[in-house]
């Protein structure tokens, strides 16, 4: 392609539009002189049949009644030219004329064009077709066919052709310039868009004209691209505010510890617990990082490379059963409902660290002697993953909320916990082309993700 002339690579609407309305043309002049071409020859050939049928006629008056009666028929043609059109040359074996009017010079044996004077205008001269053939005693008969209707009609279609290769390349250049106005319009405005959000007013959009075509279609495309690209901005910022506002304590605490491991006061046991609270502060922040990063690559899609067929009731199974004990021991009532058969697509060890997520969820928030139930549900349209208590819920307000990075009730925030449990649990359900749902389970909590099976998403 970079060998190619620069036509063939257009860099703006006007050489597209012009390089299309070249091609057009040519494509027109071609088609028209094909049209042209063709009714030349088949108008020739029927001349030529025309002057193969008289030759043929004459030659069987020729071969029945002899030199005298062909001479005679050629005049009696000539008396009713009206009808045959054409002219006539015989000549016996010296080349005296015997019979014809037309003034011409016998041409050679065989088909030829040649010159001869009109009669009906005077001295001017007009091109024939002509057929000669030589008779058995030595004599050349010649039929002759005036070619002025052929170049009449292919003047007419020549001036035709000339008029409408005129009108469309009127239109043609008409098209194009309204064509390119049309793109330029619309390319604009999604060009202004962009430098609108390059300027850093991100919440501009390209705007539709509601015709659902190729445009619309494209802009809607964009503007959700847009949407997708603030709302990972605006999580960012949110992400970045609370990676701040979260570690602050931690720090803080981390350097108190080792402020106070420093102190020459302390015995070597004090400051070895010093140092012990600074390692378990240290150890907080490295799994807040740990867990970032854990929601980051699963963000991230490259994640899904691994993703293969999975039975999803059997993964719950396995980690219900070894849940439950625990949780009977620590005064919990965990019970599970499990369909057979759950099939989807994706990664054993996510699908397991995200009910792990949920029922530790559960254990934490939810008070002793609480109720958990997790449940595999099998819909016409896909699977869906339950996991519910009767513990103290998240109001209905807040249910998006708590599904973000960081996002702690007031009250968990003296609890164990970094507020990344569910953001992770979405981070998974998103990976895995499922939807979550937060609802009020009355009392409690009910976590649901709803599973697409892969016939029902084409």
């Amino acid at each position: 392609m970079s060998n190619f002339p620069r036509i063939f690579k257009p860099r703006s609407m006007r050489e597209l539009a012009l390089l299309y309305s070249v091609c057009f043309m040519i494509a027109t002049a071609i088609l028209g002189f094909a049209v042209y071409s063709s009714t030349r020859d088949a108008l020739q050939e029927q001349l030529d049949s025309r002057i193969m049928a008289e030759t043929d006629d004459l030659l069987s008056v020729y071969k029945s009644d002899g030199m005298e009666a062909l001479s005679d028929e050629i005049v009696r043609h000539e008396e009713q030219g009206g009808i045959t059109q054409m002219g006539y040359i015989l000549t016996d074996n010296q080349g005296k004329r015997l019979a014809g009017k037309i003034q011409a010079t016998t041409p050679k044996t065989g088909w030829s064009i040649i010159n001869f004077v009109d009669e009906d205008e005077e001295e001017d001269t007009d091109q024939g077709r002509a057929y000669t053939m030589t008779l058995s005693n030595g004599g050349r008969l010649v039929v002759i066919a005036d070619q002025e209707a052929i170049e009449e009609i292919g003047e007419v279609l020549m001036q035709q052709f000339l008029i409408a290769f005129a009108a469309i390349f009127l239109i043609g250049v008409g098209g194009s310039f309204v064509l390119t106005r049309l793109l330029r319009r619309r390319l604009s405005g999604i060009n202004e868009t962009a430098l609108a959000i390059i300027g850093g007013d991100l919440n501009q959009r390209i705007s539709l004209d509601g015709s659902r075509g190729e445009f619309d279609r494209l802009s809607q495309t964009l503007n959700a691209m847009l949407d997708r690209i603030s709302d990972l901005m605006e999580n960012l910022r949110q992400v970045s505010g609370d990676i701040a506002h979260d570690l602050r304590s931690p720090l803080n605490r981390l350097r108190q510890n080792l402020e106070t491991s420093l102190s020459e006061k302390l015995e070597p046991a004090e400051q070895r617990s010093a140092v012990e609270g600074a390692i378990v502060q240290a150890d907080e922040m490295l799994d807040i990082f740990s867990a970032l990063l854990g929601i980051s690559e699963i963000e991230g899609g490259h994640i899904k490379s691994t993703f293969k067929p999975q039975r999803l009731d059997r993964i719950v199974a396995e980690i219900c059963e070894a849940y439950q004990p625990a949780a009977h021991d620590a005064g919990f009532d965990m019970q599970c409902e499990i369909e057979p058969d759950c099939t989807i697509t994706g990664d054993r060890h996510l699908l397991g660290q995200m009910l792990t997520n949920l029922l530790d969820n559960s254990l934490r928030h939810a008070p002793e002697g609480s109720q958990i139930l997790v449940q595999i549900v099998k819909k016409p349209t896909g699977i869906d993953l339950v996991v519910s208590d009767n513990g103290p819920g998240i109001p209905g307000e807040r249910h998006q909320e708590m599904l973000r990075r960081f996002a702690r009730m007031e009250e968990s925030r003296t609890t164990s916990g970094n507020g990344l449990g569910l953001s992770l649990v979405k981070a998974i359900s998103d990976a895995h082309g499922a939807q979550i749902f937060l609802t009020d389970n009355e009392p409690g909590l009910k976590t649901t993700i709803k599973f697409v099976l892969e016939t029902n998403q084409q």
